[in-house]
Order: structure tokens, then sequence, then C-alpha cells
């Protein structure tokens, strides 16, 4: 075994402390740049998910891995995400496992791949809120058609009802002089007594009785 020399040591404990510390300020910078996308994703308040596809495997057993790149909503906040999904061949109905982490807390190597995905996750999320904009525009016009629909129909019932209301008033008025005038030898009543007999007809007083009418 050949010994390495005590100062190649620390050279390579320097260069790679220089190193870690390179890795770690431009991985922060990278998070803040991400962070800035994601501002200006969530004032737009789309409410949309998706996703784009950033790398896979698969072995000779069948078994299978894929990475993605989402927008999503996680803990009431909307964001970038890294999601991890792997198929296991031959494990029966569990073989199936989904991870998923925020951008900032993913996998360094894995979030580094995702950064040149990002304009195919605008590019999924633009032609999904296009196509969302166009589902809304058919269903308020549906919506439009039904309230018009009822409208219309609520102003049919009022315009049938009424002629059908006054006959059947009127009706009542006949019906309470002609019984007005079978008691009282054919002479005609008064107000006050039509008044009398329309109550009595509708089971509101008895045959006639007598309310004061104010004219």
């Amino acid at each position: 075994m050949i010994a390495i020399p005590l100062h190649e040591i620390q050279s390579n404990l320097q260069k790679l402390t220089t190193a870690a510390k390179t890795v770690n300020e431009l991985s922060d910078q990278l998070k803040e740049e991400i962070a800035k996308i994601e501002d200006t994703l969530n004032e737009l308040n789309l409410g949309i998910t998706a996703n784009v596809r950033i790398d896979n495997w698969t072995d000779e057993e069948g078994n299978s891995g894929l990475w993605r790149l989402a927008y999503g909503k996680e803990a009431g906040r909307w964001g970038f995400f890294i999601e991890y999904l792997a198929e296991l061949a031959n494990r029966g109905p569990d073989s199936g496992t989904y991870e998923s982490w925020l951008f900032k807390d993913s996998p360094r190597e894995q979030r580094l791949k995702a950064v040149n995905y990002i304009p195919s996750l605008l590019a999924s999320l633009a032609k999904k809120s296009g196509e969302l904009a166009d589902t809304i525009t058919e269903k308020v016009e549906y919506a439009k058609g039904v309230a018009t629909h009822l409208q219309g129909a609520i102003a049919a019932g009022r315009t049938n009802q009424t002629p059908s209301t006054r006959p059947a008033a009127k009706q009542v008025r006949e019906h309470a002089v002609k019984n007005f005038k079978e008691r009282h030898g054919g002479e005609m009543p008064n107000d006050g007594e039509i008044l009398d007999e329309v109550l009595a007809i509708r089971g509101l007083s008895a045959p006639g009785s007598k309310t004061q009418v104010t004219k």
C-alpha cells in the first residue's frame, strides 16, 4: 500500500472544503431563482396542476422508475415539486411507490436536471389553462341557457295563472250573492253582507255572521 503524503491529503481536504462551499452557495442561489419563478406563477392564481418527466430507468427484471417535475399544491401552498414513482415487477398490488419533495428539499441531482424542464412545464400549464378556459366558457353559456329557460318558464307560469284567478274570485262572489238572496227572499246584499257570505263559503265564518266594512 502506497502511503499518501500528508501535505497531499491536506491539499485535497482544502480543495473539498472550497468546492463544498461553492456548491452550497450556488445551490442556494438556484433555489432563490426557482422561488422567484414559483412566486410569479402563484401570483397568476392558476389553480392548475401539471407535470413533466425529467428522468426514468428500467432494468432487466422489469423494474422501473420515473422522476417528474411538477407544479401543484402542498400544505396549502402552490409550487414546484420533484416526484418519484417506482414500479417493481412481480410484487403484487403494493409494487408501486411514490415520493414527493418540495423543489428546494429534493435530491440535488434530480433538482439540477429539473431546471432544464421548467419551460416544458410552463408550456404544459399554459395548454391546460387554455383548455380549462374553453371548458368554463362552455359551462357559462350552458348556465346562461338554463337561467333564461327558467326565467321564461316562471314568467309564462305567472301569465297563465292570472286569468284563472279572476274567474275564481268572480265565481265566489256570485255564489255569495246567490246564497244571500236565497236566505233573504231575493234581497240584494250590500258589500258587507257579500263579504260575510264569501268568508262563509271559504269556511272562515258562519253564514249570516256580520262583518264590519269600512268605507
